[in-house]
């Protein structure tokens, strides 16, 4: 089983397993920002094989530079994840699944286009941010979308899940964005 490990390793370092000749797959990699930038030598996790050395887990991030990098940032005090994202510009499934579950209809002001026919908004556009998190998404219909863009809207995600849209007049109105 050590040998197999071993192997699967290698295939990720040098990107010739299966997965990589079929031109398809992820590779998961759980380790810290310290010991990525060699500031520690704490281990990392290759996710289905278990712990792996930090030269390791260094050597496979580098060599996924051109993959969706995902990321999650817990709490220091109890090691909860509190936040999310991924570096690609679209949401991932899980992502929109998500933003679908919190918002089920559109959020701008008297829309009720189910979220599952919606575009998935970013609240914060991923030039400014380079990065995609669930709290800086929203469902908006297709022609609130152009609108939001076009004329100029902003939104805010408010504490309790409302969302509060300004006009380009400084008018705003608050929503929830769940059914009536």
């Amino acid at each position: 089983m050590d040998q197999l490990r071993a192997d699967v390793v290698l295939d990720l370092l040098e990107g010739t397993g299966s997965a990589a000749r079929a031109g398809r797959g992820t590779v998961d990699i759980h380790t810290d920002l310290a010991t990525l930038t060699k500031l520690a030598n704490h281990p990392g996790e290759l996710a289905g094989y278990g712990h792996v050395i930090a030269d390791i887990a260094r050597q496979v991030a580098d060599n996924q530079q051109q993959a969706e990098w995902g990321w999650t940032l817990d709490d220091p005090d109890t090691g909860q994840a509190i936040d999310g994202g991924t570096t690609k510009r679209r949401p991932n499934a899980s992502q929109r699944r998500f933003v679908q579950r919190r918002d089920p209809t559109c959020i701008h002001p008297g829309c009720r286009m189910p979220s599952t026919n919606c575009d998935i908004d970013h609240r914060i556009t991923w030039a400014e941010s380079h990065a995609t998190r669930t709290k800086d998404l929203g469902p908006l219909c297709r022609l609130h979308h152009i609108i939001r863009h076009d004329a100029g809207w902003t939104y805010q995600l408010l504490p309790g899940g409302d969302h509060q849209f300004t006009t380009p007049l400084g008018h705003t109105y608050t929503t929830s964005g769940r059914s009536p």
